[in-house]
């Protein structure tokens, strides 16, 4: 059961109804409206939304409650649920119900699998299309981590509509993230924009992930006690990873960055904006282009750009240039400096303490009590 969206005008004294454009930006007291069929009528929806993120959440959560309503399986055993039918009403859940960097990773996913599984109906679905979408997937020069999560993506689709027989686990080596050594980032910096230069001073003073970056307001500042908080936006539909809002101190100078962009923004609200004032998207390429620029590649691994194999010599694209090693500086740091890890856990906002210290084990291996350790266990060998 399908609802659209529309924008109500009103020209030359005449209503009418227009597709809104998903990358305008449509100004305050625009008029959202649902379409939809219902007892055999169609039916019209004012929406009172602010902005067209928010019409398309409500569109969204319209249709899954709409085909709540259709009966399932099980109260009519001989109807037989579609493939494309089950996609549509699993993505409209998660668009109602989840973040859309989440929708966004489900519907890449979903689609994909598609295109290599045939089968019409959902009953239909067995080991055999997940192992052939592995064989798709790594045709298409994907790596391990990726064909996992999409895997495990199609595998709880699967089992959101009761098939719980069909799975398959794909494995892969887990990478070690690394953080950024002194000399890295000086020569980041150097490569980068004043603006870029912020933005990396950011990252690493606060330890946030990159959604926490892009959602985060001048009002998520306390000048006083010079902390910023991780909050939940609405106006954006986006909510922190496990719907958990966390204080992290940051240092001095970085607040008083923070007080100059407001000095110079005063109302604009993201401290961090794209050119449209709403949350930026592309932190990693930005962050990818810059290593290229400063010469910081490794120059042996290589990514996809356009559709097309290239190799970190000359593109960016490099896997070691990733916004998650700032969060792995930023604990690595204030381990060097007797942060307790309970705390640093907290800051990070990880739920669990073992992934913390999963954080700090590369910088336990360089210490100075690390190499007195070492060296003093083959003591007594060396002597003569």
């Amino acid at each position: 059961m399908t609802v659209s969206l529309w924008i109500r005008e009103t020209v030359g004294g005449k209503r009418r109804f227009v597709k809104p454009n998903k990358k305008k930006i449509y100004p305050e007291g625009t008029v959202f409206c649902l379409r939809y069929a219902a007892d055999g009528k169609r039916r019209w929806e004012t929406l009172h939304e602010p902005s067209l993120t928010a019409a398309l959440v409500a569109r969204a959560t319209k249709e899954a409650a709409l085909l709540s309503e259709v009966p399932t399986v099980a109260s009519s055993p001989s109807r037989r649920i579609k493939v494309d039918d089950a996609i549509a009403t699993y993505l409209s859940t998660v668009a109602a119900t989840r973040a859309h960097k989440t929708w966004l990773a489900y519907n890449l996913a979903l689609n994909t699998f598609r295109k290599s599984c045939a089968k019409e109906h959902l009953d239909e679905i067995d080991k055999n299309d997940l192992t052939a979408f592995v064989v798709a997937l790594k045709k298409d020069k994907q790596d391990d981590r990726t064909v996992a999560n999409r895997v495990a993506n199609v595998v709880t689709f699967l089992r959101a509509h009761g098939i719980l027989s069909v799975t398959l686990r794909h494995k892969y080596t887990e990478k070690k993230v690394k953080a950024y050594s002194v000399e890295e980032l000086r020569a980041l910096n150097a490569a980068s924009t004043d603006e870029e230069l912020q933005i990396w001073q950011f990252f690493l003073g606060t330890g946030f992930r990159e959604d926490e970056v892009a959602h985060a307001c001048d009002t998520d500042v306390d000048f006083k006690t010079k902390t910023i908080s991780v909050l939940e936006k609405p106006q954006w539909n986006w909510k922190p990873k496990d719907k958990e809002e966390r204080t992290v101190p940051v240092p001095d100078v970085l607040v008083e960055l923070l007080k100059v962009r407001k000095s110079m923004h005063p109302d604009r609200w993201l401290i961090f904006p794209n050119t449209e004032g709403n949350p930026e998207g592309h932190f990693l390429r930005m962050l990818k282009e810059r290593a290229l620029a400063a010469g910081l590649n490794c120059g042996h691994c290589t990514g996809k750009l356009d559709g097309k194999v290239v190799s970190c010599k000359d593109e960016p694209c490099c896997e070691h240039w990733i916004l998650h090693r700032f969060r792995k500086t930023f604990a690595t740091l204030h381990h060097a400096n007797g942060v307790p890890a309970r705390t640093i856990q907290l800051w990070l906002g990880h739920e669990s303490l073992e992934t913390t210290l999963l954080y700090l084990a590369d910088a336990e291996l360089v210490s100075e009590r690390t190499r007195t350790q070492v060296n003093g266990s083959f003591a007594e060998i060396d002597r003569e």
